[in-house]
């Protein structure tokens, strides 16, 4: 376990920027290790399909979380980085999932600045309060045990409203004592020199503008270590078993087979939730 967070640690702290598969349930991280990774991420929204079919709405448990942590980093060697959204609740539940997750096995965590779950009421500003965002950070620390344990800090440039609220929000996460940090959406060139300018930490980026070799010696240039490029296994697996399940002898499908954009959200009945989110909104006062 601690020859994993070693790995690592030292690919943060090193000058390269690397891939880093997602991986979401035992076969795949065996997959992406036999392909030469070492490193791989067990996204929220990977999470959420594979054990529960449904979106990525902060629906599942830390139980469940952790069991699947657990199951993936008993079965293969890849250092895994799991996506564990805002900690479950406030500083104190921060707490308990940095010490759920690190007993599973994983090599390390990302907590993030979002409203998770989303409040009733609430449908402004999607990130919380930066004071908030970092004591939940600093409580993260305080829980660690294995001192080799890796913390990210992470938050998203498209929810920030403006390029020096995402530097702002940065620093102040950077001086909490986490290892890293971690970025959503931030493939603009120009940003990511704002970044680089400003924070000494290296950090992951969740991107999708691809991960060509060029693209990835530009990411290390401003400070990037890693990079996740999407969900490409899950996607493959599930176009995978739609031709495979549709070629069967006895197959009747009522339907067209689904384009790859489009299986995601039909498989995980995202549209029933979003029609549900009705019921977070407070009725208009009739006149």
């Amino acid at each position: 376990m601690s020859a994993r967070r070693t790995r690592l640690r030292n690919a943060l702290a090193g000058t390269q920027c690397l891939n880093c598969p997602s991986v979401f349930d035992p076969m795949s991280a065996r997959l992406a290790e036999a392909a030469g990774f070492g490193i791989g991420i067990l996204g929220g929204s990977a999470a959420a399909l594979t054990l529960l079919g449904l979106p990525d709405l902060n629906l599942i448990t830390l139980t469940e979380l952790s069991g699947l942590t657990r199951r993936i980093t008993d079965t293969s060697d890849v250092a895994l980085i799991v996506d564990a959204d805002g900690g479950y609740g406030n500083a104190l539940n921060v707490m308990r999932t940095v010490g759920e997750l690190e007993a599973a096995g994983a090599a390390g965590l990302s907590i993030e600045d979002s409203w998770l779950p989303q409040a009733y009421g609430r449908h402004t500003d999607p990130l919380i309060p930066i004071d908030e965002a970092a004591d939940k950070l600093r409580a993260a620390v305080s829980a660690r045990r294995d001192p080799s344990f890796v913390l990210f800090a992470r938050t998203s440039a498209r929810a920030c409203r403006s390029d020096d609220e995402l530097i702002e929000r940065l620093t102040r996460y950077a001086d909490t004592g986490v290892d890293a940090l971690c970025i959503v959406g931030s493939d603009n060139d120009e940003r990511l020199a704002k970044i680089s300018a400003h924070i000494r930490l290296p950090w992951l980026l969740i991107g999708y503008a691809g991960s060509d070799p060029a693209r990835l010696d530009t990411l290390a240039s401003h400070g990037a270590r890693l990079h996740l490029d999407g969900h490409h296994g899950m996607l493959a697996a599930l176009e995978a078993m739609q031709t495979a399940y549709r070629s069967l002898p006895g197959a009747a499908p009522a339907t067209p087979p689904l384009s790859t954009d489009a299986l995601v959200p039909h498989l995980s009945r995202v549209a029933r939730y979003r029609e549900a989110e009705r019921y977070l909104k407070p009725a208009t006062a009739s006149g």
